[in-house]
């Protein structure tokens, strides 16, 4: 699944990284799912009181809302119109990258996997001191987390 991941958005770069993994064997092939978001500063953040965040975006907040609308409607969807198995995966870049960090601390039960990418800083950025370990896009383990930013940094943890 991924949040941000209209045509638009994310989805186009996200969903080729996804084919040139699958094709040179470094991850087995998946269903992405991009969700284009109307109001993306709504639905991708936190609450809060930051009159900074908020002259960005004056409607931020929506992202229980947004987390709901996922667990009750659309991945109930995806597995009544497509053959898939109950691994589930989120993936969220930029913006939807502290969404999805949000979600692992929150919910950690929702997805299987957890990928950031390059999340957007939104929080203290992540000191991070060893070099990725390999793609970022790849199916880890259960209830993983992989954050990867802009100079190929990558940091994983077990929830």
């Amino acid at each position: 699944m991924m949040p941000d991941g209209g045509m638009g958005e994310d989805f186009l770069h996200i969903a080729g990284l996804l084919q040139v993994g699958v094709a040179n064997g470094t991850m087995r092939p998946w269903l992405l799912v991009g969700v284009e978001n109307i109001e993306r500063r709504r639905d991708l953040t936190e609450p809060t009181s930051s009159l900074s965040e908020r002259k960005i975006a004056p409607r931020v907040g929506g992202s229980q809302a947004f987390r709901q609308f996922i667990r009750r409607e659309l991945l109930p969807q995806v597995h009544r119109r497509f053959r898939v198995s109950n691994e589930t995966a989120i993936v969220g870049e930029s913006l939807a990258g502290p969404f999805v960090m949000e979600t692992f601390a929150v919910e950690p039960d929702l997805f299987n996997v957890y990928i950031a990418i390059d999340p957007e800083p939104v929080v203290e950025p992540l000191a991070v001191d060893e070099e990725c370990p390999g793609p970022v896009l790849r199916p880890i383990s259960r209830r993983e987390i992989s954050l990867c930013g802009m100079e190929s940094r990558c940091a994983a943890g077990n929830g």
